[in-house]
Parts: structure tokens; C-alpha cells; sequence
């Protein structure tokens, strides 16, 4: 009677073969964008109930899909608790809010003791020359986890009602790698240079209009707001730098 045996060495090519087969095929299968966060899609995070930053993140939007990426804004709660405290909602990858609010959830031990510092600034005959919004965001970079940047703050403020009393200006932060150098400048422009009044007066057009964030920012944008855009603002800064971090 033959013997089905094969010899050890041919089975052993057998798996091998099959192995680099497999190999190929998961290797032709894989998206060569999963792994690249500059393909992602772009999930902006903001509170719907404020109008001034709903304008922000729209105008956000518009920008970055005319640069070619998919973006869409996400009305959600911005941060959510957990067992070792707050952090970022993980159902987007960037975020609109003001200097403030954001370090009083990430880090609000240290929010604290600047509003401490702040208030009594505030009601000295003579206040000191200490800049507080330059304090607030390097404190605020200083809590941010490692895959996580923002931008030079703006000089437009918002969030008027938030506790503990700091500087709210507003900024972005968002997933690190996130953007490429074009889109990163384009992000840094736009939340360093529009103003209060360019923000104010969108507002004010679409509760008296009754028109669209995306309408009326689609005005500002082929206005002034293009322009803006390609201003020189300051880099992106990853968690842990200072005010003045440099470009990856």
C-alpha cells in the first residue's frame, strides 16, 4: 500500500508558500491611506448652541474642503468623562472652543489657579503686566496629550458665561499629523486673523436673515475671508510646548 506521507521538507514549503501568498494578498488589500491621518475624513467638533463658534467651524469647513478634504461638522458635546477625568470626544478630530473652556476641562487644577491670578489682576487700581492669554494657552498646550496641536489663539473672544473667569479667545485644537504644511498655515491663519467684528457680523446676518451658517460664510469666504486664509499665521504647537512651538 502507498504511503500519502509526504516528506517534511514539502509540507514545509507548502506553509511557507502559503504564507507569503497570504501575505501579498492582505499586503494588495490594504488601503495605503488607513494608516495616513492627512486622508482622513475631518470631523469637526463644536457646540451648536453657540452661534459665533458654529460661524468658526463652518468657515473651518469650507476651507478645508476647498483644499481637497472631506470635512463635515459634528454638533456634539466636545468633552466627555472618564475614569481618569475629562478628555476629547472621540467622534472628531478637531475641535472649536476658547482658550479657557478648554484648559478648565483638561487641566482645571491649573485653570484655577490663573483665575485666581487673573480676577485679582482684573480688579487692581493698577493692573500688572502679566499677559494672561499667553499664560492661559501655553498652560492649556502644556495639558494637551502628545498627539494633540493647536494654533496661535485668536484675537476674537467668545464663551462669555464660562467658569472659572480666564481669557476665552478662541483656538482649535486637533489630531496631530492631522493636516499637511498648506492646511496647517490655512487653520493658523484663519484663527489668528478673522475679528471679532467679521465673526459678529455673520452672527448678526444669519439671525436677521434667518440664512445659513454655510451661506453666509460662503459670502465672507469669497470675500475677505480667502484672503485671511493665506495670511502667515503662526505653526501648529503640540501638547507639552510653548506658546511659540514650531512647525512639524
Amino acid at each position: 500500500m502507498r504511503s500519502l506521507a509526504r516528506p517534511a521538507h514539502a509540507i514545509a514549503g507548502v506553509v511557507l508558500t502559503a504564507t507569503l501568498l497570504t501575505g501579498c494578498s492582505s499586503q494588495f488589500n490594504t488601503n495605503p491611506f488607513a494608516q495616513s491621518p492627512q486622508h482622513e475624513p475631518i470631523g469637526i467638533m463644536v457646540d451648536a448652541n453657540e452661534a459665533d463658534q458654529l460661524v468658526l467651524a463652518e468657515i473651518f469647513r469650507q476651507e478645508l474642503m476647498g483644499q481637497g478634504r472631506e470635512a463635515s461638522i459634528v454638533k456634539e458635546e466636545i468633552f466627555q468623562d472618564t475614569q481618569g477625568g475629562r478628555s476629547m470626544n472621540p467622534g472628531g478630530n478637531f475641535y472649536v472652543g476658547c482658550t479657557g473652556v478648554f484648559l478648565s476641562a483638561l487641566n482645571p487644577g491649573e485653570a484655577r489657579a490663573i483665575s485666581k491670578d487673573y480676577k485679582k489682576a482684573q480688579k487692581a487700581s493698577e493692573p500688572g503686566g502679566e499677559d494672561y492669554l499667553a499664560r492661559t494657552h501655553i498652560a492649556l498646550m502644556s495639558s494637551l496629550t502628545t498627539d494633540t496641536s493647536t494654533v496661535e489663539p485668536s484675537g476674537a473672544s467668545g464663551c462669555e458665561d464660562a467658569e472659572p473667569e480666564l481669557p476665552e479667545n478662541f483656538v482649535v485644537l486637533y489630531q496631530d499629523d492631522l493636516f499637511d504644511r498648506e492646511e496647517r498655515q490655512a487653520v493658523a491663519s484663519l484663527t489668528k486673523f478673522i475679528t471679532q467684528k467679521d465673526i459678529s457680523d455673520m452672527v448678526e446676518e444669519m439671525e436677521t436673515k434667518d440664512a445659513s451658517a454655510e451661506k453666509v460664510v460662503r459670502s465672507w469666504m469669497n470675500s475677505s475671508g480667502a484672503d485671511i486664509a493665506h495670511e502667515e499665521g503662526d505653526s501648529d504647537s503640540s501638547g507639552g510646548s510653548d506658546l511659540t512651538g514650531g512647525s512639524k
